[in-house]
């Protein structure tokens, strides 16, 4: 265990869900929420996190099947395709259009290897994409990590090894040449998301 200024360090949090987190030491750890006992920098604790939790599923669901949200979204797309679901930054994308792209990026992503047990880093800025990459990722019943677009490259680099993701969801493929995980590229010029 590390010591030093609290503001300086983290500490590894785990729920009833046996998920884990990572949370300031200097901060009260929220509800639900349960220290393990690990406490150093906040990239150690990332580290950690990655060490004790393999099932990256969301909670609720642990037979493999897809996340009941997933099926509210599909409802949404069958009931009114027209609705517009996400609109901002000059993007409009309609429920439709939505599902439609992430069953697209699921069928390549399975034809990757991608399912249950793997996960996929979504290297996307918020947006249009970044919603139906979560998304189709989420269908093939996959883990998803979120990459900060602000993260300088070595810091990005290290966490796509580290996590051990199968595929990385990216706009910008040529700033990956230094992992291993198969390189997929989203959007990828077929119908979906336009602006608005």
């Amino acid at each position: 265990m590390t010591t030093g200024a609290p503001q300086r360090y983290f500490q590894v949090v785990v729920n009833q869900h046996g998920q884990y987190g990572v949370w300031p030491l200097a901060d009260a750890v929220p509800g639900g929420w349960s220290p393990i006992g690990f406490v150093s920098t906040r990239e150690e604790c990332l580290v950690q996190v990655a060490e004790l939790w393999r099932d990256m599923r969301p909670a609720g669901r642990t037979d493999g099947r897809p996340a009941d949200w997933i099926g509210r979204i599909t409802a949404a797309a069958d009931a009114r395709p027209h609705a517009v679901a996400l609109r901002g930054g000059g993007e409009r994308l309609t429920y439709g259009e939505l599902v439609a792209d992430a069953r697209r990026l699921a069928g390549r992503l399975s034809a990757l290897g991608v399912g249950a047990e793997t996960r996929v880093a979504l290297y996307l800025p918020l947006g249009a994409a970044a919603l139906t990459a979560l998304l189709g990722v989420a269908v093939t019943g996959a883990a998803y990590l979120p990459i900060d677009a602000a993260d300088d490259p070595g810091r990005r680099d290290l966490m796509i090894a580290d996590s051990g993701a199968r595929a990385v969801v990216t706009g910008r493929p040529e700033t990956l040449a230094h992992t291993d995980a198969h390189l997929v590229t989203w959007p990828d010029g077929a119908a979906g998301a336009g602006a608005a």
